[in-house]
């Protein structure tokens, strides 16, 4: 996906804000998902899966109780981040790094020659 153009944002401006403000919220709940501890079950002890949770939880919140992305947020979905935001990376996709490897070694203190 592309990011968001800055032409079409300056066209659209509360579009897109309010369209980033949705995706940062989404980000919102499904980070709060991850961080519970079980799982949920429902009456018959079948397992939930955290798209079924995310599902419900969505489907309850107001677009009044939606927070405001701080300015330092950069969404996770390519298609809402601006053209001047770099990707995020997650811990699994981070480029490799260019050059040697660099490798500390401990200098002999004169106590332990």
């Amino acid at each position: 996906m592309m990011p968001i153009t800055e032409q079409s944002y300056n066209d659209l401006k509360e579009y897109w804000d309010f369209q980033r403000k949705i995706e940062f919220n989404k980000e919102m709940v499904r980070h709060q998902i991850e961080s519970i501890p079980g799982r949920m079950f429902d009456s018959e002890m079948n397992k939930y899966t955290d798209d079924q949770i995310f599902d419900l939880m969505w489907s309850r919140i107001e677009q009044d109780d939606f927070e405001e992305p701080p300015s330092s947020w950069i969404p996770k979905d390519d298609s809402y981040r601006l053209w001047n935001e770099p990707p995020r990376y997650t811990h699994n996709e981070l480029p490799k790094p260019k050059g040697r490897p660099v490798v500390l070694k401990a200098k002999k203190s004169a106590d332990n020659n």
